[in-house]
């Protein structure tokens, strides 16, 4: 992942290749851009942040303070180096930390989580902590459970003993229903939805 958003070392080809097959990844980060500017959004809480493209990319072209935290250490050290790279550590914090222990202090604008909810066997703690964080928006990511690239990545995790989850319409409903949560907006990018709630409403 963090060749296919950094571009590092990927050819015109390759580049082309996970355009194509990933273009999803691209277009849900674009549609969290739109959203962001949509509210003004000034802080984000990025949970499971990975690589930090996403944060880098936010504090430069919307000038806005991230919080990233990711369980893995390498990740992290990962992000320091991308905002660094990109001249925003400055606006960017990152940390290790396990989400459901995470202390904020504070409530963030936004709070995302991109490609970590289908890895959680019992989401809806971890969305309804996400809320509690946040005062404008919730996003976070889910997989498409019908499409024709789900079989084969459903085995591909399989043989990695690495548990995924894949979600319809019906499922999201599911959880936000658990969440108390009424109303929301379920955008379809591809082979991943993109959840949005709003906390105002």
């Amino acid at each position: 992942f963090h060749r296919i958003y950094g571009r590092e070392g990927t050819s015109t080809i390759g580049g082309l290749i996970d355009r194509l097959t990933r273009r999803g990844m691209f277009a849900r980060f674009e549609e969290v851009m739109r959203q962001c500017r949509s509210v003004n959004a000034q802080t984000m809480l990025d949970v499971g942040c990975g690589p930090g493209i996403h944060d880098a990319i936010l504090a430069s072209e919307l000038n806005m303070r991230i919080q990233g935290i990711d369980v893995a250490p390498n990740m992290i050290e990962l992000a320091k180096s991308n905002t660094d790279a990109r001249g925003v550590a400055d606006k960017c914090a990152f940390s290790v930390e396990d989400f459901m222990a995470f202390d904020p202090g504070r409530k963030y604008d936004i709070s995302m989580a991109l490609g970590v909810v289908e890895y959680i066997p019992q989401p809806t703690d971890f969305i309804a902590r996400m809320m509690t964080c946040t005062q404008k928006k919730v996003m976070f990511s889910l997989p498409v459970k019908w499409h024709v690239l789900t079989p084969q990545r459903a085995i591909r995790y399989k043989i990695r003993k690495c548990p995924l989850r894949f979600y319809d319409a019906g499922d999201i409903e599911k959880l936000m229903q658990i969440c108390e949560v009424k109303t929301y907006e379920l955008k379809r990018m591809y082979r991943d939805y993109l959840v949005i709630v709003s906390m105002n409403e």
